[in-house]
């Protein structure tokens, strides 16, 4: 027993027949009736008088044919749907008093902890999708500013005259090319280097003929 409740099995007797409910994986009601006191599967503990019940016998029956569609065994949950809330709803289906609350407290509490951390679950994927929505928008917004930036340099150096040597032509080169314009200027300032070198080495060359 905990906080003034605990996990009880309950039923309510009537006409001399103990109705409750339990679960199953077969697509069955699971509504089932035993004679008061005797369910096999738990131990009785004790009886709470309700009240006097105004209908006729053929209304009962009538009450649960009726309720076993809504009680099938494969929807039975320990803290939403067990044999404590049928026997409160049987209850109110017969007029008479409501169960003491110690008999579901726990449940109640089991189910509005499940709520709670339910609830901190979607707070927390939601959290998680807005941050990674933010940082979509982030890295969008980092590739413009890249793309900018290489475009602000092609025009500055085209603008110079350097890539118009060694017969480049600006038109080559498009917003969708990956390679830079610092990389154009870097290979035509190589070739250069290795032109010069390979001019010293055939006047270095004609001298040692000479």
């Amino acid at each position: 027993v905990a906080a003034g409740g605990g996990i009880f099995h309950a039923a309510v007797q009537a006409f001399g027949l103990e109705y409750s409910f339990g679960g199953c994986k077969k697509n069955v009601t699971g509504v089932f009736k035993n004679k008061p006191r005797k369910c096999p599967m738990h131990h009785y503990r004790e009886s709470i008088f309700l009240g006097d019940c105004d209908l006729s016998e053929a209304q009962v029956k009538a009450i649960i044919e009726r309720m076993k569609p809504e009680w099938m065994g494969p929807t039975y949950n320990l803290l939403r749907k067990n044999c404590c809330s049928f026997s409160k709803e049987f209850a109110a289906e017969l007029g008479v008093g409501n169960l003491p609350a110690w008999l579901y407290k726990f449940a109640d509490y089991g189910a509005r902890w499940e709520d709670y951390q339910n609830a901190r679950k979607e707070a927390k994927e939601e959290e998680k999708g807005t941050s990674t929505l933010k940082e979509k928008e982030e890295e969008a917004q980092e590739e413009k500013s890249e793309k900018e930036q290489r475009q602000e340099m092609f025009h500055n150096t085209a603008s110079s005259g350097e890539l118009f040597e060694e017969g480049i032509e600006v038109s080559e080169y498009a917003d969708s090319v990956i390679i830079t314009p610092l990389d154009q200027i870097m290979a035509v300032r190589v070739q250069r280097a290795f032109r010069s070198s390979s001019s010293f080495g055939s006047k270095v060359d004609e001298s040692c003929k000479k």
